[in-house]
């Protein structure tokens, strides 16, 4: 999850969840032990996620039930900014995937890998507008 996490970094956690929106972070579960990932959508009454350092959305969805917990919000609105960036980015990595496809099958990648550098600058965008709130 970095920036808006960094590796070690203590996070504040509700468990459980309870009730959680378009943009927060959740805490899910995984076989080699849980990982923070953001709330970009539902389908079918499943979660969408992604984390924030990747432009892609995760290949699966995520059933309200299994979600361990969900990160303390530090800034009103930043969730909220932050999904919808997050939601940007992973809709505009399926185009540049079909894109890079049309271009040269899987050979070439070039739009994916544009899109996550976007990504990754809004992110660090985002961090120094909320890092300069503390």
């Amino acid at each position: 999850m970095e920036p808006t996490f960094h590796h070690g970094e203590a996070v504040p956690v509700d468990i459980p969840a309870g009730r959680f929106r378009f943009g927060d972070v959740l805490v899910l579960p995984h076989p080699t032990g849980p990982f923070f990932h953001r709330v970009v959508g539902r389908r079918k009454g499943l979660l969408r996620t992604k984390g924030d350092d990747r432009g892609h959305f995760d290949g699966w969805l995520t059933a309200p039930e299994q979600v361990i917990g969900r990160a303390v919000q530090r800034f009103r609105g930043e969730n909220l900014l932050a999904g919808i960036w997050s939601a940007f980015c992973g809709h505009l990595y399926r185009v540049a995937w079909r894109l890079d496809r049309g271009a040269g099958g899987f050979a070439g990648s070039e739009y994916r890998l544009d899109v996550e550098e976007l990504n990754r600058a809004g992110f660090r965008i985002l961090a120094l507008l909320f890092s300069s709130r503390n």
